[in-house]
Formats: C-alpha cells, sequence, structure tokens
C-alpha cells in the first residue's frame, strides 16, 4: 500500500483510519499498516514527538464513541498496542543510529591509534621522511629530517621543497614532481641519487626516493631521503683501494667460503685471461684447476684452521696453459667475527721455475764434469808408469812375438791416454 504523508493533516487522516480498522477488526494488516505510517514519517524527516502528538489527537476522536459502547478499557489497549507498531520503526533507527555511531567511534579510535603509530614510525626513522601538497609545500617533516638538514619543523612548514636542494637540480626537480603528477613517472617509488642543500648552505649527497598519493583534497607527495656521505666516502676508499690493487702485477682473487669467485684486479685478469665479469660468481676450483691436488685442498683445510695459508699452486689459464703460481691465502671476517671470505695473492711462478731447472742441470752438469775430469786424473797417473815399462819391456825383449804383444799394448794404453786428455 501507497502512504504518501505530505502534511500533518494527511499523516492524521491516515493513522486514524488505520487505527479505527484496527479497533473494529483487530487484523494483523492494520497493525502493519501502523508501522509504515511509522516508516513513512521517518522518511519525511518527522520525529516519535510527532507521532505522539498525532496519535493523541486521534486518540481525542476515538475515545467518546469507545465511552459510549462502554468499551474503554479494550480501546484503550488496542490504540497502545497500534501507537507502538508505529514507532517500532523509529526505534529501529534509533537501534541502527546508535550501532552506526558506535562503530564509526570504533574506526575513528583505530585510525586515531593508526595514525599515532605512523607518526612515531616516521618520527623514529633513521632517514628523513618528507611531504608536501602538489604546489610542493611541505607539510610534515620528522626528527631525521632536523638532523640531516638543519632545519626545525616550524621552520619548513608551508616553505617550499626547493630550500633543501641546490639551485641547479631546482628545475630539475619541479620536472619530476610534474611527471610524478601526470603518472608518467619513472622516478615514482624508485631511489634515485642527487644533492641536498642544508641550512648552512653546505650540499651533501642524498639517495632519495618519491611517490604521489591523491586524495579528495589533491595530490601529495612524500620523499624518503638518506644522507649517503659516509658511503660516498666509504666508495671513495674503496675505488682508491682498487686502483691500487689493479696496479700490481699480482693477481688479487676474492672467494667466498663455497669457493665462488667475487673480486678479480687486472692483474688477475692478465694472468690468467678472464675478465672479472667472466669470472663473477664461478667457482675457483673448477675454474682454475685440472683436479684438485693434494697441495689444494691442504691450502683450503689450513686456512680455515689457521686463518692463512702460503705454498706453491699447480694451475691453468684461460687457454689451458699450465702455470706454477706462488699463492698466499688470507681469511676475511664480517663485523661479527665469522669467516667471511678468502683473499688471495698469487704471483707466476712458471719462468722462475723453469730458470731454477736450468740452473739445476747446468750445477749437475758442472758436477759432472769436475768428477770426471778427477777421475781422467787418477787414469792419467795410473797409465804412465804402464807406458814406460811397456817401452822398457819392448827394448829388452828379444823375442818377435812378444815384441808385438808389446806394441798392441802399448798403442792401446796410448789410446786410453788419448782419450783422458780429452776428458781433461
Amino acid at each position: 500500500m501507497q502512504i504518501r504523508n505530505d502534511t500533518p493533516n494527511e499523516l492524521r487522516k491516515q493513522y486514524i483510519s488505520a487505527l479505527q480498522d484496527y479497533l473494529e477488526e483487530g487484523k494483523e494488516k492494520s497493525l502493519e499498516r501502523a508501522y509504515e505510517l511509522g516508516r513513512k514519517a521517518i522518511a519525511d524527516g518527522r520525529g516519535i514527538l510527532d507521532m505522539a502528538a498525532v496519535h493523541r489527537d486521534v486518540l481525542v476522536t476515538v475515545l467518546p464513541q469507545a465511552i459510549k459502547q462502554g468499551d474503554i478499557e479494550e480501546t484503550l489497549k488496542k490504540a497502545a498496542q497500534f501507537f507502538s507498531e508505529s514507532i517500532a520503526p523509529f526505534e529501529m533507527t534509533f537501534r541502527g543510529f546508535h550501532d552506526s555511531i558506535t562503530e564509526l567511534y570504533n574506526m575513528n579510535k583505530i585510525l586515531e591509534q593508526s595514525e599515532m603509530k605512523f607518526r612515531s614510525v616516521v618520527q623514529a626513522a633513521n632517514d628523513a621522511i618528507i611531504s608536501s601538497k602538489s604546489n610542493g609545500n611541505i607539510i610534515s617533516w620528522n626528527k631525521c629530517a632536523e638532523t640531516i638538514f638543519g632545519y626545525s619543523e616550524g621552520e619548513v612548514l608551508g616553505k617550499p621543497l626547493t630550500i633543501l636542494m641546490p639551485e641547479l637540480l631546482r628545475y630539475i626537480h619541479s620536472r619530476r614532481l610534474e611527471r610524478l603528477t601526470s603518472g608518467e613517472s619513472e622516478y615514482n617509488e624508485k631511489m634515485l641519487e642527487s644533492y641536498g642543500l642544508k641550512k648552512d648552505g653546505s650540499e651533501f649527497p642524498i639517495e632519495i626516493s618519491i611517490a604521489a598519493w591523491k586524495t579528495e583534497e589533491g595530490t601529495f607527495y612524500t620523499g624518503i631521503v638518506r644522507d649517503i656521505t659516509e658511503r660516498k666516502r666509504a666508495q671513495e676508499k674503496i675505488r682508491e683501494r682498487a686502483s691500487l690493487l689493479n696496479i700490481t702485477h699480482d693477481a688479487i682473487a676474492v672467494r667466498d667460503l663455497e669457493h665462488r669467485l667475487t673480486y678479480w684486479n687486472k692483474g688477475a685478469e692478465g694472468l690468467y685471461g678472464w675478465t672479472e665479469d667472466e669470472i663473477r660468481g664461478k667457482n675457483a676450483n673448477e675454474l682454475l684447476y685440472k683436479e684438485e691436488s693434494p697441495d689444494l685442498m691442504e691450502a683450503k683445510k689450513i686456512v680455515i684452521e689457521r686463518g692463512k695459508w702460503a705454498g706453491e699452486l699447480c694451475q691453468v689459464t684461460k687457454d689451458g696453459k699450465e702455470i706454477i703460481v706462488d699463492s698466499r691465502w688470507a681469511l676475511t671476517y664480517d663485523n661479527k667475527g665469522a669467516p667471511k671470505s678468502i683473499l688471495i695473492i698469487n704471483t707466476d711462478i712458471t719462468e722462475k721455475k723453469k730458470l731454477e731447472a736450468q740452473f739445476l742441470r747446468a750445477q749437475r752438469m758442472d758436477s759432472l764434469g769436475t768428477l770426471a775430469g778427477g777421475i781422467a786424473h787418477d787414469l792419467n797417473n795410473i797409465l804412465t808408469p804402464i807406458m814406460l815399462s811397456l817401452q822398457m819391456l819392448k827394448e829388452e825383449c828379444p823375442d818377435e812375438n812378444k815384441r808385438k804383444m808389446v806394441d798392441i799394448l802399448e798403442r792401446n794404453t796410448m789410446r786410453g791416454a788419448d782419450l783422458i786428455k780429452q776428458v781433461l
């Protein structure tokens, strides 16, 4: 049934009509009309007091007739039931409203707690966290930002972000914000290296990540800024040391405890033939050795036990050439004192080993020559009296056959003497 409560008079007419039907017939359908009247009254912006006033007016109209008929108590009872049903929607609405208010209150409380947690995290962060409006004016500034840039929160709120950057970078920054706003920027949420400007006017290197976020109030930006001055200094020292390591002719390499190569200087490139990019992550045992020799196994065992090892190893180059290196190994440790990697310095001693072998052969030959000369001298001393004796026998021997035998002995003795002279 369509009920229109366009005016208070219309509401009264419909209310009295429905109430009279209920008083006469007492059907459930009349109570449904009472509930519908209450619901429509709420939709029309009327309150429970308005319904009470209508009920009072209608009751004044129907009571005289009930008094005449002598059923006043039954009429008042049914009228009370009818009124209760008409205001039932108000009770339900109130309950719903109360539940909504309670839920909203709880949600606000949760949001407040979340905001407090977020603010505490932002304030405790080790990086500067700065937020700004789309026009670039600062709206949020944490403690670390104060430390890094030197400005207090009160000094920067509402000020443009450009006060935090060198003048030469301000135009680039503006362009980046424009691209972030359009959603086409490759800088969104990516780490960039740039330079910041402190309150005292000094510039310093920073790492920054920028993100854009939108609400009904507009577009906002949040930047996370890290001072990387110390990192840059450390990197410069590393570059200086690396350049020094590249000057040396020794091969310097670093392998982790799984024997994967992590560093390879220019000397190693020159000695072995592989570039640093080619060897990074490769297993040194498989790359530099034909097989795992006893010397290599001893080196790996001792460097872990004692922290260092030195000795000679046979290795191979990229083109398969076998070389001998004088190898020094040292175990390196992390900040917690745990073994981290092995530093290896190798010196090519292949040619040195060849020269040593040649020298040993020459020494051996000299020794043999000296020994042979001594023996030859002794033999010569032995043959000299023999030759003299043979000459004397030859002169004193009348027998022709015996003289021939002496001649043979003399010739062979002289031949032996000649051979001995060649050795001497």
